[in-house]
């Protein structure tokens, strides 16, 4: 049985980006892990995950969860500089 630590060190992403990805999408993380790689695997899906993590960032904004703010920042700033030309 796979435990959600293997299913993070075999993802493309770190942990930051998996949960924003469970939250948005309500899903457990170790199959959110398996859906980043999917979004990974092509350009149109990388860019659909900038998106999610913009989308996140507003919610985080609108509710004024300031920790929030500073991990959602930190990893899109990440997600930018590993996949530039993402932000569309």
């Amino acid at each position: 049985m796979l435990t959600l630590q293997d299913c993070l060190d075999m993802c493309a992403f770190g942990p930051g980006v998996v949960d924003a990805l469970a939250r948005h999408e309500h899903l457990p993380c170790s199959l959110a892990a398996g859906l980043a790689d999917e979004l990974a695997a092509t350009a149109d899906g990388r860019v659909r995950l900038h998106r999610l993590l913009v989308e996140c960032l507003a919610e985080a904004h609108r509710r004024g969860d300031a920790c929030r703010i500073r991990e959602l920042e930190a990893i899109l700033a990440d997600h930018r500089r590993r996949y530039p030309g993402t932000a569309v």
